[in-house]
C-alpha cells in the first residue's frame, strides 16, 4: 500500500514539476488533413512527435534509392572509381517503362563509364533509375539480385522490420516499407555526410552525363516553385506509379534538435509535357512538410527526466539479515532525456519500477543492480533504465545464524530426518514385537514337549 501511495505521489509530482517554457510565438500542433502516411523522427531521442499510419505498409517508391545509395557507397568505397553502364541499365525490366514519371532515367549509354560519385548524384538528385541499376550491378558483383539481398540485410540491421525490397530503384513490383521504417533508414542515411551533401544539391548539378535538375522540390524551385525550404536538406523524393504513392523524405535541424520528416503514399506529381509545367494537388507531401517544420522549430526542446541524482526516481527495496536497515534505496544508473512539446498543457511521465527479487539479503553492496524502471510518457514507453542500490547494508551474524536454524527447521532435510526416525522406530517396534512373539512360541513349544513325554520311572 505504501508503494502505491508513493507512486501516486510521484506521478502527481512529475505531471506538475515540468513547467512549460514560454516562447514569443508558440506554434500549436498542425492539423494534417492530407491522409498521407507520416512519420517525424527525432534523432536525439528516437521519439516520433508525429505519426499518421506510420506502420502501414506502402510501396517503397523512391525510398529504395536511398538504401541503394547507402549500400553502394559502403560497398564500392572509391567515389572516383569508374563504372561501366551494364545492359540491365537500359532494360525496362530493371528500370521501368520509358516515359513514365514514376520511372525516371537519363538514357545512359551501355558500356560508357562514369564515376561512382556521378552515378550517386544522378540517383539522388535526378532519381535516375539507370544510374541506380549501374551502381547495384557493380556493388553486387554483377548480380543485381545479390545486391537487393544486401539491401534487405541492411534494412533489417537498421530495425526496419516491415521493409522488403525487390528492386534497387523502387519499381512498383511488390516491394514494401512503412513511413516509420523509411524514417529509420533515412536516419542512417543522414549519418553519411557525403550522401546528404549530394542529395541536398541546389537547383541543378553539372556532371559528365550532363546537367541534372533536382527533383526534390524542397531544395530546388527550378521545376516547381513555392515548395522550396532553405532550412531543410532533401534526402529523396519520387513516386511509385502514375496514380500516386509519392514519397518525400527530408532532414531538418533547429534549436540543437534534428529530425527526419518522412511522408509516404502521397498524391502524385502532375505534369503537362506540352506546356512544360509540373504541379501537385492540394494535400501533397510538400504541403505537409511546410506545416510540420514551423511546429518543430518553435515547439520542442530536450528535457532531462531521469538522472542518478533524481530523488523522484529513488525507490526502496526490503533488506533481510541486517540489524541496522530494513531497506535500502535504489537509483537509476542513466540519464534519460525526452523530447518535450513546450506548447502542451501537461505531459505525464509515469515510472514503473520492477525489482528482480522481492527483497535483498545482507550483506548488500552499494551499486548492486537490483531491477529496472520503465518510464512512460503519456502512456508510451520511452526508456528502460537499470536500478542499482544507492547504499549498502551490513550483515548481522546473529540474524544470519537464526535464519540458518529457521531454514533448517523448515527445510526438506529436517523432514527427511524425521521420516527416517519414524521409519527406524517402526522397524524397532516391529522387530521387538516379532522377537516377543518368537519367545512366546518357543516357550509354548517347550511346555508341550514336557507334557507329551512323561518322565521315566
Amino acid at each position: 500500500m505504501k508503494k502505491v501511495i508513493a507512486l501516486i505521489a510521484l506521478f502527481i509530482t512529475l505531471t506538475t514539476s515540468f513547467p512549460m517554457a514560454s516562447r514569443a510565438k508558440p506554434v500549436e500542433r498542425p492539423e494534417i488533413t492530407s491522409e498521407n502516411n507520416i512519420c517525424v523522427l527525432n534523432i536525439e531521442t528516437g521519439e516520433c512527435p508525429m505519426k499518421y499510419d506510420a506502420d502501414v505498409k506502402v510501396s517503397v517508391a523512391a525510398t529504395a534509392k536511398m538504401m541503394t545509395a547507402i549500400v553502394a557507397y559502403e560497398s564500392l568505397g572509391d567515389l572516383s572509381a569508374l563504372l561501366s553502364v551494364p545492359e540491365q541499365a537500359a532494360d525496362s525490366t530493371y528500370i521501368g517503362p520509358a516515359g513514365l514519371i514514376s520511372a525516371p532515367r537519363l538514357g545512359l549509354t551501355v558500356g560508357k563509364e562514369y564515376t561512382v560519385k556521378d552515378l550517386l548524384c544522378a540517383l539522388l538528385v535526378s532519381s535516375a533509375n539507370d544510374a541506380g541499376i549501374t551502381l547495384a550491378y557493380h556493388a553486387g558483383g554483377g548480380d543485381i539480385g545479390a545486391f537487393v539481398g544486401k539491401m534487405n540485410e541492411k534494412a533489417a540491421s537498421f530495425g526496419a522490420s516491415n521493409t522488403n525490397y525487390l528492386s534497387p530503384v523502387g519499381l512498383d513490383d511488390g516491394s514494401y516499407t512503412t513511413a516509420y521504417d523509411s524514417a529509420l533508414i533515412a536516419y542512417e542515411f543522414s549519418k553519411i555526410s557525403t550522401l546528404v551533401d549530394i542529395s541536398s544539391a541546389g537547383r541543378s548539378v553539372t556532371l559528365a552525363m550532363g546537367t541534372l535538375h533536382n527533383k526534390n522540390y524542397l531544395t530546388s524551385d527550378f521545376l516547381i516553385r513555392d515548395y522550396k525550404l532553405n532550412s531543410v536538406k532533401g534526402i529523396c523524393a519520387g513516386q511509385a506509379n502514375e496514380e500516386g504513392g509519392y514519397c518525400l523524405i527530408a532532414y531538418y535541424a533547429s534549436n540543437e534538435l534534428s529530425y527526419i520528416i518522412c511522408i509516404m503514399d502521397s498524391s502524385s506529381e502532375k505534369r503537362d509535357t506540352q506546356a512544360g509545367t509540373r504541379w501537385f494537388d492540394e494535400g501533397n507531401a510538400y504541403s505537409d512538410v511546410h506545416k510540420i517544420v514551423p511546429w518543430l522549430k518553435e515547439s520542442f526542446e530536450i528535457r532531462t527526466i531521469i538522472s542518478p541524482e533524481s530523488s523522484e526516481f529513488s525507490f526502496s527495496i526490503p533488506v533481510k539479515l541486517s540489524a541496522k536497515k530494513d531497506s535500502v534505496m535504489t537509483m537509476p544508473t542513466e540519464t534519460v532525456s525526452a523530447l518535450t512539446d513546450i506548447t502542451a498543457e501537461k505531459i505525464n511521465y509515469v515510472p514503473e519500477p520492477t525489482f528482480y527479487q522481492t527483497s535483498l539479503e545482507a550483506p548488500v553492496k552499494e551499486g548492486t543492480v537490483v531491477g529496472e524502471v520503465n518510464l512512460y510518457k503519456n502512456g508510451v514507453l520511452i526508456a528502460t533504465v537499470p536500478l542499482v542500490t544507492k547504499e549498502g547494508a551490513e550483515r548481522s551474524e546473529m540474524l544470519a545464524t537464526m535464519k540458518k536454524v529457521t531454514d533448517f527447521m523448515e527445510s526438506d532435510t529436517l523432514l527427511l530426518v524425521i521420516k527416517a526416525i519414524i521409519i527406524l522406530a517402526v522397524i524397532f517396534v516391529v522387530w521387538s514385537f516379532g522377537s516377543f512373539v518368537v519367545r512366546i512360541i518357543k516357550k509354548y513349544k517347550n511346555g508341550m514337549s514336557k507334557d507329551y513325554y512323561p518322565p521315566a520311572d
